[in-house]
């Protein structure tokens, strides 16, 4: 009667240690995924920064009253130019005292777009509104 006891006593003690070693398995494949998804969160997260200070950028540099009407690619920075990052101004003047800039920028597969209206004071062109399109 005690071999019976111990032989099903030891047999337990497998299955537990099986569904304990299962139980971590799942639980480091869960982990493996999160920390993966998190990765590319980030990621992205950094892109659409960088996009949000060229549309700044580029809403500035629209300002500049050398830019002629027409659309102008401006120079980005060597570490922005290898990574893709494309900045566009396409400048609109339906009146003398009123300017339109849409400024489109690029990093690898992520865009963005701002539409900029300025007026004139005095000798300089300032922000009227401006208009971020979604995505």
């Amino acid at each position: 009667m005690t071999r019976t006891t111990n032989r099903f006593r030891r047999g337990m003690a497998t299955v537990t240690a099986l569904t304990l070693l299962a139980f971590v398995a799942v639980l480091l494949a869960a982990l493996g995924t999160w920390i993966g998804i998190e990765a590319l969160r980030t990621g992205a997260a950094a892109d659409e920064t960088q996009l949000r200070q060229l549309l700044h950028a580029g809403a500035n540099a629209a300002a500049d009253e050398s830019l002629a009407v027409g659309t102008t690619e401006v120079p980005l920075p060597p570490k922005l130019a290898e990574g893709s990052a494309r900045l566009t101004i396409a400048i609109a003047q339906p009146s003398p005292d009123q300017r339109t800039a849409t400024v489109e920028a690029s990093i690898a597969a992520h865009q963005a777009r701002q539409v900029v209206h300025f007026a004139r004071s005095g000798d300089r062109w300032t922000i009227a509104s401006a208009t971020l399109d979604p995505p």
